[in-house]
């Protein structure tokens, strides 16, 4: 395996990156350090050669300024050589600025590790062994530096506020320290190197925890709290975010976002008996135009899909508009565009309805405009309010995005951001839009063959929304932006289904993609993704809701076995007491292969298991696993967790279990388990509870002598 990238990609680098690979901290006070003078040395020596371990102890014991410069100075020098591997003097990443202060230089940062990796991957002057060396290094400090770090931020104490270090500067400093990290992250990530990257998806936003002034000042601007939590993947992607202005949707007061919480946006949010359309400006009052309600219908009765045509706008901008309906699904289809747009921008209504003329004056212009001659189909106009046709739509609706020869993306937030913006800013406003928060408009995106976004002053792809150069990638803000623009493209990238000759899109990956998305009818969650997994939503429509997900999952059979494990309310429904309620907003699905089978009976799967003899305990009871093998006494500190289970028929105060569920066998894996009943003699699974460690402090390396053992066993 080569280790580095070729000789004219790394030549072309500088051109690819400027002005892209930035960092969005801002500049902090240099408190003094003592860094030069010193040896190169590993991170972890670096305090040992500047002063005593007695002198160490004291400082820990006693916080003064000196040992803040120092830790200052570890993490951004210390952390910085350890990785290059050379010397860097202290007037190589100072400034001093007119009013007599010295400031680091974040620019500079930049700079070291950019110099770094292009040294290291230059193929005429590295090595395939000193690469393999470099990178070694590089994620050996790097996961040291995190190590301090985050000893830094969960302390009881703050070690800058105790040193003196006014609020403002500590902040500045503890993002600043994280954003190197994330930026070296994202540096190895390039390496070629046939050795496993302990570094990969390695997390530096636990720093906004503790310290959250980036929140609290972007939500103070008017940004809305639910989208700040959506931007605090990354220290670097809110950080640059808060240089960006807010996200206001058109003619709404500043105050809008109010009443949001982190964990949704109010104003994305429909009541339907108070609902009103907008017209273009809001001085307009021109007439509703429809479509022909009967026209509609048949279509639909012909199991087709509706789309309309505009016969004639009108001479005057009051006029009604004639539309014509045709099929989109005939044998000789008719060429369309789908509109795939939210509520919240004041286009939605129903076929009965229809829309104000001057909106779909504005449509049809649009269409035109990238594909001449071409329908319309957008669910305001072409599905009913009727009960009976509204199913036939919803069970049609994943063939409507799929057939479409364009799927045109309108958003009142993304329309704010101009075709001549740079590619970080454009994806920064696709994905902070309404429309990336709803439900619907995953699957409207990933089934659509071609996929464009109106922007101010034109269109974009969403292929021109993706790095062209994995060096674009250096920036981390950037990387977690496209990762999210990726998911768009999930249908692209999946394998094709011999039998039905469609993209197998695996279960595991829809939660992933349903992370920070909402919708009005909780009930819709299963129709909204069905057709993503290959799944009838015309039969799921005609079910009661608390049936769709439990037929959901059967119609797909097989599932990743590590979904019993997600934190979230259960259906209350035998043989399905694993199976969350919805996929909405858990994050990310760990193991997303498809190893375990869905039965009517439960879940069919191999799991990793603590035994031991029957016990009944009470919900809020706290208590331990004891293991003496080898004279070690290892404890096993469990207590149960009520928010994640919400059952009506079981026991409210008492479960009993005889086995905890892990998720694997490594330590890092025991930080979770699910209490169980076994039945030793069908190997049957009662979903007891889940169970979590009291203390974070227990997942030490001896916890391995913890033994667990396998078990293909079926959830009920």
């Amino acid at each position: 395996m080569e280790h580095s990238r070729s000789a004219s990609q790394v030549t072309a680098w500088s051109s690819q990156t400027s002005g892209t690979a930035t960092f969005s901290t801002r500049p902090i006070e240099w408190l003094g350090g003592n860094h030069d003078g010193y040896p190169l040395c590993t991170f972890e020596d670096y305090p040992n050669l500047r002063y005593s371990a007695s002198q160490l102890q004291l400082f820990e014991r006693a916080p003064t300024l000196q040992y803040a410069a120092l830790l200052q100075s570890q993490l951004v020098f210390g952390f910085l050589e350890a990785v290059t591997g050379q010397k860097l003097q202290e007037d190589g990443l100072l400034e001093h600025t007119p009013n007599g202060h010295t400031i680091i230089a974040v620019g500079k940062i930049r700079n070291a590790i950019d110099h770094w990796l292009y040294r290291s991957l230059h193929t005429e002057t590295t090595s395939n062994e000193e690469a393999i060396q470099v990178f070694i290094s590089a994620c050996t400090a790097t996961r040291a530096a995190r190590a301090l770090l985050l000893a830094i931020t969960i302390s009881t104490s703050s070690v800058f506020h105790e040193a003196g270090v006014p609020s403002n500067d500590a902040l500045c400093m503890i993002y600043t320290f994280a954003t190197i990290g994330e930026a070296i992250c994202a540096a190895l990530e390039l390496f070629d190197v046939p050795v496993t990257n302990p570094c990969h998806n390695l997390d530096w936003s636990f720093v906004l925890v503790r310290y959250d002034g980036y929140v609290a000042e972007m939500v103070s601007d008017g940004w809305c709290p639910f989208t700040v939590s959506m931007l605090s993947k990354t220290v670097t992607l809110l950080g640059y975010a808060s240089t960006c202005r807010s996200f206001i949707i058109e003619r709404v007061k500043p105050d809008v976002h109010e009443r949001c919480s982190e964990h949704a946006c109010v104003i994305n949010t429909i009541e339907i008996t108070t609902y009103k359309n907008r017209h273009v400006v809001d001085s307009c009052t021109c007439a509703y135009s429809k479509p022909p309600l009967d026209d509609v219908l048949g279509i639909f009765r012909r199991d087709q899909i509706p789309v309309v045509h505009m016969t004639s706008t009108g001479s005057h901008g009051d006029e009604v508009i004639d539309m014509i309906c045709s099929s989109a699904s005939a044998d000789i289809p008719t060429p369309n565009v789908a509109i795939s747009h939210v509520w919240s921008d004041g286009l939605g209504s129903t076929t009965e309805d229809g829309l104000p003329s001057c909106q779909i004056r504005r449509l049809a212009k649009l269409v035109q405009d990238i594909l001449p001659h071409a329908a319309i189909w957008i669910d305001s106009l072409c599905v009913p309010k009727d009960e009976m046709m509204r199913r036939r739509a919803i069970g049609l609706m994943g063939q409507t995005y799929r057939r479409a020869d364009i799927v045109l993306v309108i958003d009142s937030g993304i329309r704010s951001c101009t075709t001549r913006a740079p590619l970080k800013q454009k994806q920064l406003w696709v994905y902070t839009s309404a429309w990336m928060q709803r439900l619907w408009t995953l699957q409207e995106a990933v089934l659509a063959d071609t996929l464009l976004f109106e922007l101010s002053g034109g269109f974009v792809a969403v292929e021109g929304l993706l790095p062209t150069s994995p060096f674009e990638m250096l920036d981390p803000a950037l990387g977690s932006l496209s990762a999210l623009m990726y998911r768009l493209l999930l249908r692209k990238d999946a394998e094709v289904d011999l039998e039905s000759g469609l993209p197998k899109i695996r279960l595991g990956h829809v939660p992933n993609c349903l992370e920070w998305r909402t919708t009005s009818r909780a009930e819709d969650e299963t129709l909204g993704i069905s057709s993503l997994v290959h799944v009838d939503a015309y039969e799921l429509v005609n079910l009661p809701p608390q049936r769709r997900m439990m037929t959901l999952l059967l119609r797909v059979g097989k599932v990743p076995s590590m979904v019993a494990f997600m934190t979230s309310p259960k259906l209350d429904i035998l043989g399905f007491r694993w199976a969350p309620r919805s996929f909405m907003n858990l994050g990310r699905v760990e193991g997303g292969e498809s190893d375990a089978k869905v039965t009517p009976e439960g879940l069919h799967a191999v799991y990793h298991v603590i035994t031991f003899n029957k016990i009944t305990l009470r919900h809020n009871e706290h208590w331990s696993l004891h293991n003496d093998e080898d004279s070690r006494h290892i404890v096993y500190r469990l207590k149960y967790v009520p928010r994640y289970w919400e059952s009506e028929s079981l026991d409210e105060e008492h479960y009993t279990c005889n086995a905890i569920l892990c998720r694997g066998q490594e330590v890092q894996q025991l930080d979770r388990g699910i209490a169980v009943l076994i039945d030793d003699n069908t190997q049957r699974v009662s979903y007891g509870g889940e169970a979590r460690e009291k203390s974070g402090k227990m997942l030490e390396a001896e916890k391995s002598n913890m033994y667990c053992t396998v078990v293909d066993a079926t959830f009920y």
